[in-house]
């Protein structure tokens, strides 16, 4: 039976709280016809037995509206005179024996505590058995299109960003308290937020993601469908800023549209903002922008973590700071991999100092402007500026398999001292001068003047 897809509560004439025993709560929900819905919550010392019978159309909907327009101030069963009250159209908060009814959802779905157990409609009464009973109040929030012990998918509004955020925070905060496989949150036992392809704008807040192990996926893995969007002005916000390590993020765009002073430090607001160094976090396919005057990533601070198929604008992957981590397949701008004063120590793989268009590369960028320590392999950096460098290198350095251009007055690798480096089966458009002293004998580097992309 489908539910009558009403778009208000109008037709909701009383909504009361039976009296409960000290091991009974019970919501009545009656519609304007007359015909009526029952949540009953029963409680005992081992679990919480929550069952659902509906009757009508109506009164269905007027179970799903609950999760917007009403709400239950219901305490613990175990205290001596439990407390309850009638529902209001304008309360907040939703408790029942301290396990917060999380979402009553559109049409087809409600779920209920922190296990976010999912309940359909189709099929009444439902009977539904929630361990582990202790220490869990929460206020009510955002709707979820579908849950799971182990993963949480957003609902999306096709035409309100702002909710859709709202309903991304709520998710989120949902997955922290998920358990899946029965077990604890862990590295090798994961929490899913899913995104649905639409556009997320936080307004001038950010979303801060602090939980090691909760990750955000697009459904699509596309990130020209999947866009989290803010306008932070503050000095080191971002539109996305994290906080704890070992997340995962798949799939997305980040984008900050804030109009800032910049000062071209780690202060500036930024689309993505670590807070610290991190290790073991991974973001794959993925793009960073900002539209104005604010970094697409926090510069000036150490990305020691891993970047797959990310897309950036100028100043990205530790510009200015150190660029430690591992990056595959990236593309980013002027300064980017630890340039404009930074250093490159991690690993890099196909990345492009560059910029894209429709996925095909058209252009350098003007300056590097770091230091290469690291290890790369197959890459392309190509420099534009007058009397700029393509890499610049320092001890330990090896480059494998990549193409370095310069323009007049430059170097395609260069050293202000002498130094023992690797460089093979590399592509330049300038010789390699005699302050490097190459670790390979036979390296098969290729030097041509009208070498491009």
């Amino acid at each position: 039976m489908a539910l009558i897809p009403h778009t208000s509560t109008d037709d909701i004439t009383n909504l009361t709280v039976l009296p409960p025993s000290v091991e009974e709560i019970a919501i009545n929900i009656v519609s304007e016809d007359g015909d009526s819905s029952v949540v009953e919550v029963h409680s005992s010392s081992e679990e919480i037995v929550v069952n659902i019978s509906d009757v009508a159309d109506s009164a269905r909907f007027a179970l799903s509206a609950l999760h917007s327009d009403y709400a239950l101030s219901a305490y613990n069963a175990a205290v001596p005179s439990p407390l309850y009250s009638t529902l209001t159209a304008q309360a907040k908060e939703m408790f029942i024996l301290d396990r917060r009814i999380d979402e009553i959802a559109n049409n087809e779905v409600m779920v209920l505590s922190a296990e976010y157990a999912l309940f359909s409609f189709e099929t009444a009464p439902h009977r539904h058995v929630i361990p582990d009973v202790d220490n869990l109040t929460e206020t009510l929030s955002g709707k979820f299109t579908y849950s799971s012990p182990n993963y949480i998918i957003v609902n999306v509004e096709s035409d309100d960003e702002q909710i859709n955020a709202y309903n991304l925070q709520s998710a989120y905060n949902a997955a922290k308290l998920l358990t899946p496989n029965n077990a604890p949150l862990s590295t090798n036992n994961r929490a899913i937020v899913i995104l649905p392809p639409g556009k997320y704008d936080f307004g001038v807040t950010s979303f801060i993601l602090d939980a090691s192990f909760v990750d955000i996926i697009s459904m699509c893995n596309d990130p020209d469908t999947a866009i989290i969007t803010a306008s932070v002005t503050d000095l080191g916000d971002g539109t996305i800023i994290q906080v704890e390590d070992d997340i995962r993020v798949k799939g997305i765009t980040v984008q900050n549209t804030g109009n800032i002073v910049v000062n071209g430090d780690h202060t500036d607001p930024s689309a993505y903002s670590p807070i610290t160094v991190f290790t073991a976090s991974i973001w794959e396919n993925c793009i960073f922008s900002a539209t104005s005057n604010a970094s697409a990533m926090r510069r000036a601070v150490t990305y020691s973590h891993t970047f797959i198929d990310c897309v950036a604008g100028d100043y990205s992957f530790g510009s200015g700071g150190e660029a430690a981590g591992v990056f595959k397949g990236c593309v980013g701008g002027k300064g980017s991999f630890g340039g404009d004063g930074g250093i490159a120590t991690g690993k890099f793989q196909r990345c492009v100092l560059g910029y894209k268009n429709n996925g095909t590369l058209t252009e350098g960028v003007e300056s590097w402007g770091g230091e290469f320590m690291g290890k790369m392999e197959g890459c392309v950096w190509k420099v534009t500026g007058l009397n700029e460098h393509a890499l610049e290198v320092n001890t330990g350095a090896k480059v494998f398999s990549s193409t370095l251009i310069a323009n007049n007055g430059g170097e395609a690798i260069f050293t202000s001292s002498p130094v023992d480096i690797t460089v093979a089966q590399c592509r330049l458009n300038k010789k390699i001068p005699n302050s490097i002293i190459n670790n390979i004998a036979t390296a098969y580097n290729v030097v041509d003047t009208d070498i491009d992309f």
